[in-house]
């Protein structure tokens, strides 16, 4: 796809009315900051790590929860996809609801 296109696309989007006002917003930082901390955690060597470390692995994933991270990505990755077909067709709609769903703050 060319930067024409897209542009055009964008602009399209933007100019639709905002959905999702009282909606679920997903903050997509928030999203590949808390599945990168959900990784660290279950990467972390016990390799020479003293016996209370390795007793605190169960804490550990509880509390960085990594299924619900991982479904999160999975999510958007299913949402990506859909952005980039909606590009390819210029469906500004589509488009419009995935950045009414998804803010970069």
């Amino acid at each position: 796809m060319n930067f024409t296109k897209a542009s055009r696309i964008l602009v399209e989007a933007a100019a639709l009315p905002i959905g999702n006002q009282n909606g679920m917003k997903i903050s997509m930082p928030g999203v590949l900051s808390h599945a990168h901390r959900s990784l660290t955690e279950m990467s972390q060597s016990f390799e020479n790590a003293p016996e209370h470390i390795v007793e605190q692995f169960d804490d550990r994933l509880m509390e960085s929860q990594p299924l619900m991270r991982a479904h999160g990505l999975e999510e958007l990755g299913k949402h990506l996809k859909l952005l980039q077909e909606a590009f390819n067709t210029g469906d500004a709609q589509t488009v419009r609801q995935f950045f009414d769903l998804y803010v970069f703050d």
